[in-house]
């Protein structure tokens, strides 16, 4: 962890420099406030101290008391610098409004350094992309096009809104996914890398992009195939006596085709909402990433293995 880390990850986000007026070696301190490299900042005229954490050992209420002692010792709130941070551990220091930067990633700061003052709200990243983050993640895979867009064409192909994909070119920026172009206007987004390197660096942050699964009465017209259905048209498995298909969420209310089927002797296919726009790829269906993100996480070792034969024979 550097001082650059740290500025590149936070002034995007403040819209203003972030000033070290120096000062702390000249501080003296007992020796059990001495625990962590300290560093006097100012954010946006608040003075604060960031603490950097080299080994996350302390508890949250170790956290707490030392930040305590250190705020009565220099009247300046701490701020803790991690590395990286276990969910848990980060859930229990918001709980106890510690505030902490995971430069890259994530950034918490409770009420007492007065955010209302400041031009942007933090962002908090969960564990995945969000669902129009991903989209246009698969938009760049499959179509290597995005930096070819706007923010707005991209919304409109990737059916976003243009908020979503504001949003979603701003995290996966801070993710270090991609940046933003310096040379046209408007913003367009630059990954850093492409084809199977993007998909790499992508797929732990990906998810299933299935929100929910209907047995329907009907067998949809103008649907990609999707799921084992879609998966044993890519490989030698034996599809199901139902076929899947797949849907954005705008098809419940604006396409007849779909009627609930109380069992599955009642249903003549099955139908996946999805949290984005599905895209129809070779032989009428999805496309192989989205499907190898819907079906990663079966513990059937069929599926298991067609997906592995899916993958080696896509063409990044």
């Amino acid at each position: 962890m550097d001082i650059e880390s740290i500025k590149s990850y936070l002034e995007p986000i403040l819209g203003a420099a972030l000033l070290f007026p120096g000062g702390e070696k000249s501080i003296r301190l007992p020796l059990f406030l001495r625990r962590h490299k300290l560093l006097f900042a100012q954010l946006q005229g608040i003075a604060v101290v960031f603490a950097f954490v080299k080994a996350d050992e302390q508890t949250p209420l170790e956290y707490l008391r030392y930040a305590e002692k250190l705020y009565e010792a220099l009247n300046k709130p701490v701020i803790f610098i991690f590395e990286h941070m276990e969910p848990s551990k980060r859930n229990a220091l918001i709980r106890n409004h510690i505030p902490f930067i995971i430069p890259g990633r994530q950034f918490y700061f409770p009420p007492m350094l007065d955010l209302k003052e400041w031009s942007a709200r933090p962002v908090v990243f969960g564990e995945f992309l969000s669902y129009s983050a991903q989209a246009v993640v698969l938009r760049e895979l499959l179509f290597k096009d995005v930096a070819k867009k706007s923010l707005k064409e991209l919304a409109a192909v990737c059916d976003f809104s243009a908020m979503s994909i504001s949003n979603a070119a701003a995290e996966l920026c801070k993710r270090n996914l991609a940046d933003y172009s310096e040379e046209k206007r408007p913003k367009r987004i630059l990954f850093r890398n492409q084809g199977k390197e993007l998909w790499e660096e992508a797929l732990p942050l990906m998810r299933t992009p299935i929100q929910k699964i209907y047995l329907n009465k009907m067998i949809p017209g103008n649907l990609p195939l999707s799921g084992v259905s879609a998966l044993s048209c890519f490989s030698m498995l034996a599809p199901d006596s139902i076929k899947s298909y797949a849907a954005n969420k705008a098809y419940l209310k604006l396409d007849p085709g779909f009627q609930v089927a109380s069992s599955r002797d009642d249903a003549e296919s099955i139908l996946e909402i999805w949290h984005y726009s599905p895209v129809f790829g070779n032989k009428n269906c999805i496309d192989k990433l989205s499907l190898y993100l819907s079906l990663k996480d079966s513990d059937d070792p069929r599926i298991e293995e067609c997906l592995e034969e899916m993958m080696e024979t896509v063409q990044w």
